[in-house]
């Protein structure tokens, strides 16, 4: 047994067996070859949690020839892709997003990854590659990134770990070299973990990160948490185009979203999460203003 892993996850997890046992199933499916989950990763904690500690401990398990250092930076650039073509997983330690980022390209590369979509990659003075990748995409932080994506599906795609415990001022520099000498062990019980998923047949979030899936969805779709907490839907009703925007922008201020003021990205946004929502125009004294017919504000 690994006795110094073992040990060393008692003390990130604490009370949090759940978020321990889908550690085990993640780095199982990790060393395994298998996408057919179709789910990234997501490890947040603050400085000094064990997070990089872990993502060391994967590196050595899959083989480093096999893991891409990877940022969303260079993830949206035209050559982004061209490192994951013979990686089985990336790891993403800083998942910090510069304003010059194209958060809605990294979405979409990111979901044609999990989703194993075929992709044709353009590489640096050789000739795209076209194919699936194989890669797995594991993001270590400190702070939840704010992807955009309307729709709520790039949040569904994440399976999250939140540790909460930081060891800053109390490290041990010597743990990683410890524990690379229990890689035999370590791996063993990975592969433990994923005989229970595949038992299971998929990954479960651990209760300990509901909230943390709560505001990581909110912050790549500010319109859904909007039409959760201050919108009613139904067939019935209906709001003004220009009432359910200002509400939408001050809502998008008063949460520290970025607030969108294009009222027909808006509405495009809107559709995404309300099927069959309408956009009529009603005669008000005289003059024709567009409506939203199937949502209403509370």
């Amino acid at each position: 047994p690994p006795e110094i892993w073992l040990r060393f996850l008692s003390e990130i997890f604490a009370n949090d067996q759940e978020g321990r046992e889908t550690l085990q199933e993640m780095m199982g499916y990790l060393v395994s070859a298998l996408t057919a989950q179709q789910k990234m990763f997501l490890i947040v904690g603050p400085k000094r949690s064990g997070k990089g500690t872990i993502g060391r401990v994967i590196r050595s398990l899959v083989g480093a020839n096999r893991v891409r250092g990877l940022t969303f930076a260079v993830l949206g650039e035209r050559f982004g892709l061209a490192p994951l073509i013979h990686a089985n997983v990336a790891i993403m330690s800083d998942a910090r997003l510069g304003g010059r980022t194209d958060k809605s390209a990294v979405a979409e590369r990111l979901l044609s990854i999990s989703g194993e979509e075929t992709l044709t990659i353009d590489r640096k003075h050789k000739d795209p590659w076209t194919g699936k990748l194989g890669t797995r995409i594991l993001i270590l932080t400190n702070e939840l990134p704010a992807l955009v994506d309307a729709s709520g599906a790039f949040a569904s795609r994440f399976i999250a770990i939140e540790l909460t415990q930081s060891f800053y001022g109390r490290e041990d520099p010597s743990l990683t070299d410890r524990l690379l000498q229990e890689l035999p062990g370590i791996l063993n019980w990975a592969l433990d973990g994923l005989d229970r998923l595949e038992k299971r047949g998929h990954f479960k979030q651990p209760s300990h990160s509901q909230d943390l899936m709560r505001d990581f969805e909110d912050r790549g779709s500010p319109i859904r948490a909007f039409v959760r907490d201050c919108c009613t839907k139904s067939s019935g009703f209906e709001v003004s185009v220009k009432d359910f925007s200002r509400a939408y922008q001050e809502f998008c201020i008063s949460q520290n979203f970025p607030a969108a003021s294009d009222e027909s990205l808006i509405g495009r946004d809107l559709r995404s999460i309300v099927p069959g929502l309408e956009t009529r125009q009603r005669r008000i004294d005289g003059v024709r203003v567009r409506h939203f017919v199937g949502i209403k504000l509370k």
